[in-house]
């Protein structure tokens, strides 16, 4: 990897590469819940998934990343909830929002308002937004169908009336509105060429407010609706480059970019630079 980077010419002094091994490539969900408190960066570190025997180094990961880069941890939401960082989305007026059913799948001995208030416990958010998720997206998670490009507009993405997952995000968008949000609309596809009709999803990408320049990663497929997508994220998001990603390769095992990155918050420029060590996680 070093060395592809040399390759590009990319300069390593503001690159930290370290390696812990887990089982799988969705740090997104298995990672570090990262959360200020009192102006210094801390971990929650939640249950990745109820059966946590089979992804234990997963499960473990943000206390291990925690105590690699000294910050302070709290392993003991492990034991309040299950969720997965795909299904959280927050902005910095307080609110959260997340896919109820995936949620209620994960833990079904708890209600909604039990949920709502072990996230505003451990996360210090004020309120919790609760949405539907897609039917048959394989995770159910919040970014396959949604991205909050600023603290009060969202974009969501929009199915063909016949699609199974059409009414569902109707019914988002107007709980977004309800609450006061801008919301635009993106297409959602599926794999036309395969038989369990994976969906593509545009929502599922990285914002990355950079030191430098800011950025955003946004998934392509290789057909007409990736210009579509761009030029949406173009009219949302003036001032941030966009840069496209093939993720054909990567969207059969039901994520993207979203899935497979993490950022770490900045805390003393209350910015978002990337976690050092998720360039270097290595899948066991």
């Amino acid at each position: 990897m070093i060395a592809e980077l040399h390759n590009e010419g990319i300069p390593l002094d503001n690159i930290t590469v370290s390696i812990t091994p887990t089982k799988s490539i969705w740090v997104r969900d298995y990672g570090p819940f990262f959360i200020e408190n009192e102006g210094v960066l801390g971990i929650v570190d939640f249950n990745y998934l109820k059966i946590k025997v089979f992804r234990l180094l997963d499960n473990i990961y943000p206390s291990l990343y925690g105590l690699k880069n000294n910050i302070e941890f709290d392993f003991k939401a492990n034991f309040a909830l299950c969720i997965q960082g795909g299904n959280y989305m927050v902005d910095r007026q307080g609110t959260a929002l997340v896919s109820a059913d995936t949620l209620v799948k994960d833990n079904p001995r708890k209600t909604l308002a039990e949920m709502r208030g072990i996230l505003q416990q451990y996360l210090g958010v004020d309120e919790v937004l609760f949405l539907a998720s897609q039917k048959d997206d394989g995770t159910g998670h919040i970014d396959m169908y949604s991205k909050l490009v600023a603290d009060d507009h969202v974009l969501v993405g929009q199915w063909d009336v016949e699609d199974i997952n059409y009414q569902i995000l109707e019914n988002n968008t107007q709980v977004l509105l309800d609450k006061g949000y801008t919301v635009t609309r993106i297409p959602m596809l599926r794999d036309p060429d395969e038989e369990n009709d994976t969906i593509w999803s545009y929502t599922n990408s990285l914002i990355i407010n950079g030191t430098h320049k800011n950025i955003v990663l946004v998934p392509l497929y290789g057909v007409d609706e990736d210009v579509t997508a761009i030029s949406i994220y173009e009219q949302v998001m003036p001032g941030y480059e966009i840069v496209g990603i093939d993720c054909r390769p990567v969207i059969d095992l039901l994520g993207a970019i979203h899935c497979t990155t993490l950022l770490r918050p900045d805390i003393e420029s209350y910015q978002m630079i990337p976690a050092p060590n998720i360039i270097g996680c290595k899948s066991g």
